[in-house]
């Protein structure tokens, strides 16, 4: 397609396309509905509170608060033996939601890795010598009192769950792929566990112009469309995992349905069936996820739930301390804009991000302002720059007010760079130049990204720098962690800001 938006939209189904039915899946009011992954973090932070408050207690009951002992040891030991049970309980798998829904067997792993971890430290203070710097009393009672609430914690949590599930909280959107047996067999299955919702079957061989006709159901499953309309849907509700369901497919067709699919951030499984792998079955994570169906994990998602939440709070609280710092600074630009050319300071332009929604990016305005809105990517000694943005951009001051658009959600400090919906590299436009670059969107964009500290920053003139562009983007997503992040950081203050492509 030769049109700039249509070829855009090419990888989505038409908007407008979101079946009515998925009304009460895709809207939540004001306040979001209580997720799985905060039941997760429930439980975390209350097995480490409840090791402190019992220890505290336990100090305070047993007496050798009076007698004089110093509490700053009993204070140490307790918060070690907190953070061994956070990192214990993890490796133990007790924070998965497959041990929250089910309290007896959380409790049944639970009390043997409190007993591990409680002989782990007294064994310690034994071979250490500090037994005696420990009340004996004080370690029985934090053992037995902690087994009790620990116990209760989960059932409560248990508890918690149930109910949440009878309001139609804590499911997982989960869309299938396929209209044939294996998606009726899988469908009906499904159906059988409380904490699936499926939001529609999809038909793989269904244009994105069939998108808006009915065809059928799968069991009593409607088929909305195919892959385009489901692509365009999980731009605007969560789809927490899609399962391909197709029987007898080849691998170049699964390599083809993945690779549309791993534009947005879900999870893709396939179902043993559409493999010709129908007597595989197993009780491990994967089959857990869905209640002892087992599916063949393909892609997972690039930033686990409970991640994306830190990530993205962590950053909006370092947005609001740097606007804060540099307030100054941002009036001196301000000014020196003011001073230099004509028209407004800040300079908004449409990019697109995360799941592939279009944004406005804001900017330090460092071209003279024309009625005709500048589309054309910035070049060296580009003339529409005047002497006090070129200094801007030299320095990557214009990327300031960039910090309002973290605050209101729309980027991240580190991601991928959100690009124009008509950039070109070498006059093809971006999405036709490299067939992977969609799948930069399954993260929210960043001020500064992996590809900018690598150098690949600027014009892109020729088709190899988007694309390597692209390559150290994808890298980012498939090995995102706090720590790339702080790598990230820690680079874009030497590299970043004043790189030989900044300009």
């Amino acid at each position: 397609m030769s049109d700039v938006t249509s070829n855009y939209s090419g990888s989505f189904a038409p908007h407008g396309s979101t079946p009515s039915g998925l009304a009460p899946v895709m809207k939540a009011g004001y306040f979001p509905l209580p997720k799985r992954w905060h039941l997760i973090v429930a439980a975390q932070l209350l097995d480490v509170l409840l090791v402190l408050i019992i220890a505290m207690v336990a100090y305070n009951l047993t007496g050798y608060r009076m007698a004089g002992v110093e509490p700053w040891r009993y204070a140490w030991a307790s918060a070690a033996i907190g953070v061994a049970c956070h990192f214990g309980f993890a490796r133990g798998h007790l924070y998965e939601i497959e041990c929250i829904r089910d309290a007896a067997k959380a409790n049944r792993h639970l009390l043997v890795h409190w007993t591990r971890i409680f002989l782990f430290f007294a064994a310690l203070a034994a071979l250490t010598h500090r037994d005696d710097d420990f009340s004996r009393l004080w370690f029985l009672c934090l053992y037995v009192s902690g087994a009790a609430l620990f116990v209760l914690e989960r059932v409560a949590l248990a508890s918690v769950y149930r109910a949440g599930l009878r309001r139609g909280y804590y499911r997982r959107n989960v869309a299938i792929i396929g209209d044939g047996p294996v998606a009726e067999d899988l469908v009906k299955r499904l159906h059988q566990k409380t904490d699936v919702r499926i939001i529609g079957a999809y038909d793989p061989e269904m244009t994105v112009m069939h998108a808006a006709v009915s065809a059928g159901y799968v069991g009593d499953v409607p088929v909305r469309g195919g892959i385009d309309a489901l692509l365009e849907l999980s731009r605007n509700t969560t789809v927490d995992a899609v399962i391909v369901a197709v029987p007898h497919t080849t691998s170049g067709g699964l390599r083809g349905m993945i690779s549309r699919l791993s534009v947005q951030p879900f999870e893709i499984k396939v179902a043993p069936e559409s493999l010709g792998l129908d007597g595989v079955r197993s009780t491990g994570p994967a089959a857990a996820d869905f209640g002892g169906i087992f599916l063949m994990p393909v892609v997972d998602k690039p930033i686990s739930d409970i991640s994306f939440f830190l990530k993205g709070a962590i950053e909006w609280v370092i947005a609001a301390v740097m606007l804060l710092a540099i307030a100054p600074l941002f009036a001196i630009c301000a000014l020196g804009i003011k001073w230099s050319s004509s028209g407004p300071v800040l300079f908004r332009q449409k990019r697109v991000g995360y799941k592939g929604k279009e944004f406005y990016i804001y900017k330090f305005r460092t071209m003279h302002a024309t009625a005709v809105p500048n589309t054309k990517l910035t070049s060296r000694n580009d003339p529409r720059v005047f002497p006090f943005g070129g200094l801007l951009r030299k320095s990557s001051l214009d990327e300031l007010p960039q910090l309002l658009n973290v605050l209101k959600g729309d980027m991240a400090l580190i991601g991928p760079r959100p690009h124009m919906p008509e950039a070109r590299a070498a006059g093809a436009l971006y999405f036709d130049a490299v067939n992977e670059y969609a799948g930069r969107h399954r993260v929210k964009p960043g001020i500064s990204g992996w590809a900018q500290v690598n150098g690949w920053r600027g014009p892109t003139e020729t088709i190899e720098q988007i694309q390597k562009r692209v390559q150290h983007d994808l890298y980012y997503i498939e090995n995102w962690s706090f720590a790339l992040d702080a790598t990230i950081v820690c680079r874009t203050l030497f590299v970043g800001f004043f790189g030989k492509n900044a300009f």
